[in-house]
């Protein structure tokens, strides 16, 4: 059995010598991970368009069908492959998709399942497979044979969700087609989106904790490496990058206090489609969080933050507010995502909340500024996203009932829509026209990191929401934005419409 598992170098060459013996070879690829009835039929009609048949997988660090996925390893599923009687070859694809593959194999026949001859490939990329299948000579082949789904597999007989969760989306896919809420997705691109907040460099420094110095009560670790990445308004800008062609960002970055200077790195690492608006004080560096982690179970061990949450000098506001002032009506939808690190003063929020034609919120408390940072900041917001605790710190209740907490709050201040997160409680939306919407959490029992889940949520949530969408779509978008985002190291990577629809489509399966 594994003297059918090769490598792609290994399998070119074996090609080249079997095409020399006039062998027609049939290429399949794909995820393969749950095996079913449906997997043998689809190889079994492959291998009779030919004589060889190879099967390759996707390496597990590209499969992006959501937590939990794929359930076995890519080791392991290769060896699943090899033990079919069908099967001659199988190797591993180092790259995220198939088309480079299909170039170096030159298979005179490339077997999909029938669902692709319907349309209902999500990405797109069986036009990008048949284009290099054509490059190459080769003809593209639909299976016959009733389909099957390895997520449906997954979803209806794991353990992965909880039961609220399986209810749930047994229920939504009712109410809607995977089809529909991706076309909803598609129309995010035209909005035309101004962001406004605190700007976070994030960094993970991974230490292996050693045992305690003899002489001191203190945690000691051994530094193994380090990575940094955008946070606060400058990853959500990155995730709604990912939906929305005109982004642009409006924040100030530090000029740096001991070498903390992070503007080249900011700029280098916003997508191509953001259009920034950067302010520079030279009074302290750009917030930076420092968070040193035991990388094996990714145990947050300590953090520290460098910056302060010292407010903006008179001249810098009075320029950010001049700024306002001539661009934020220009735009369809105004998202302020204020971290409380002194960035937003109050001669702001009043521009913003008196010019903005559509305004989403969303205010944090963190480990710097528990009790100074409420929504209540804002006297006007279209739609506000918090977490249970903050909007318990912002109408000073502790213990109440969510849905009456939520109705004091709406009592206080002129909002029309809200959304709050409470972790495993999921997301609970409210409006007067549509009353309580409740959608459970979307992620599995795995968790890498929660630290962005916040993040994702709000960036995806309020460009669904500015886009007229229901409260219930709004919420289901946000918690898959979520789900996702708890799989990933913090905001180390951003969310695209591949990621998302590939997640959806698995979910609804």
């Amino acid at each position: 059995m594994k003297d059918k598992i090769k490598t792609i170098e290994e399998l070119s060459e074996i090609v080249n010598e079997l095409k020399k013996i006039n062998k027609k070879i049939v290429h399949c690829h794909g995820v393969f991970d749950v095996l079913h009835p449906g997997h043998i039929k689809h190889f079994k009609d492959a291998k009779s368009q030919g004589d060889i048949l190879i099967v390759t997988i996707t390496k597990d660090k590209y499969i992006d069908k959501g937590p939990n996925r794929p359930v076995f390893n890519e080791n392991t599923r290769a060896e699943f492959l090899a033990a079919l009687e069908e099967v001659n070859y199988v190797a591993i694809n180092d790259s995220p998709t198939a088309e480079n593959l299909i170039k170096i194999l030159k298979p005179d026949i490339y077997a999909k399942g029938s669902e692709f001859k319907e349309g209902k490939d999500v990405t797109g990329r069986i036009n990008l497979e048949i284009n290099a299948l054509e490059e190459v000579g080769g003809k593209v082949y639909y299976t016959v044979g009733e389909t099957f789904s390895s997520s449906h597999i997954t979803n209806v007989y794991s353990d992965f969700f909880r039961e609220d969760t399986r209810k749930f989306l047994d229920e939504y896919k009712q109410r809607i087609s995977t089809k529909e809420i991706l076309e909803r997705l598609n129309s995010l691109k035209d909005l035309n989106v101004l962001i406004i907040g605190d700007a976070i460099i994030d960094e993970y420094r991974y230490v292996i904790p050693l045992s305690r110095p003899p002489k001191d009560s203190i945690i000691a670790g051994q530094y193994s490496s380090h990575e940094t990445f955008l946070g606060g308004a400058l990853a959500t800008a990155n995730h709604i990058a990912g939906f929305c062609d005109k982004v642009d960002l409006l924040t100030c970055v530090g000029l740096g206090k001991n070498g903390n200077d992070y503007i080249n790195f900011i700029i280098e690492n916003l997508k191509s489609n953001i259009k920034p608006k950067l302010f520079f004080r030279d009074d302290q560096p750009t917030i930076l969080k420092r968070r040193f982690i035991e990388p094996i179970f990714m145990n947050k061990l300590f953090e520290e933050v460098l910056g302060s949450d010292k407010p903006l000098s008179n001249e810098i506001n009075v320029k950010v507010v001049e700024e306002l002032e001539r661009i934020i009506e220009s735009y369809d939808l105004v998202i302020v995502y204020d971290l409380g690190h002194g960035f937003i003063t109050e001669e702001m929020i009043k521009t913003i909340s008196e010019k903005s034609k559509l305004l989403v919120v969303s205010t944090q408390t963190n480990e710097t500024n528990q009790g100074y940072n409420p929504i209540t900041k804002y006297p006007r917001a279209d739609y506000v996203y918090i977490d249970h605790l903050e909007i318990r710190f912002a109408v000073h209740d502790r213990y109440g009932d969510m849905k009456e907490i939520i109705k004091k709050l709406l009592g206080l201040r002129d909002y029309k829509k809200i959304s709050i997160t409470g972790g495993n409680e999921g997301c609970l939306s409210y409006s007067k026209e549509e009353d309580y919407k409740k959608v459970p959490i979307l992620s599995g029992k795995k968790v890498v990191d929660t630290m962005g889940a916040g993040t994702a949520f709000l960036s995806l949530a309020s460009v669904c929401f500015a886009s007229g969408n229901d409260l219930e779509f709004v919420s289901f978008i946000g918690n898959v934005a979520g789900a996702l985002s708890v799989n990933m190291i913090g905001n180390k990577e951003s969310l695209d419409m591949d990621k998302v629809s590939k997640y959806i489509s698995t979910l609804l399966k």
